[in-house]
């Protein structure tokens, strides 16, 4: 019931977060591509449809590596190492940094926030934001 209330309520911040113009500068995003061998880890959040790579905004004064790795630990449980996140692909309002583990790591959701989580090649997955789809673009050819 509790994770139901909390899924809720992130509905409604997202859209009002999308609704409300931001006055002052927009924060900087950040996405992490964890690749294991072919395939990539996607994210499907409880309150936007399609799929994801982890991510979200940096916060005031955090370093956008530092974001994402925090990120990255907050929305799919991956601990990984500062060093080990490259970043690769920049728009206007995010950066993309490629993570590749050692071995297959262990994928742990909330339910809340995050409620799937799974590795793809990037070709299965047709719903995918511009940013996502011009970054794998260069990463695949």
């Amino acid at each position: 019931m509790l994770d139901r209330i909390v899924r809720l309520l992130l509905k409604i911040a997202y859209a009002i977060h999308t609704v409300v113009p931001r006055f002052g500068r927009r924060r900087q995003g950040v996405a992490v591509a964890v690749w294991h061998k072919d395939r990539v880890l996607f994210v499907r959040h409880s309150y936007r449809k399609g799929y994801f790579l982890p991510g979200g905004n940096a916060r005031r004064k955090e370093a956008l590596r530092e974001a994402s790795r925090r990120e990255l630990k907050e929305e799919v449980g991956i601990d990984a190492e500062l060093e080990a996140l490259l970043p690769v692909f920049t728009t206007a309002w995010i950066r993309v940094f490629e993570y590749y583990p050692c071995r297959l790591p262990t994928i742990e959701i909330d339910n809340r926030e995050i409620v799937e989580a799974a590795f793809a090649r990037p070709d299965e997955i047709a719903t995918l934001p511009e940013f996502m789809k011009s970054y794998l673009l260069s990463r695949i050819r």
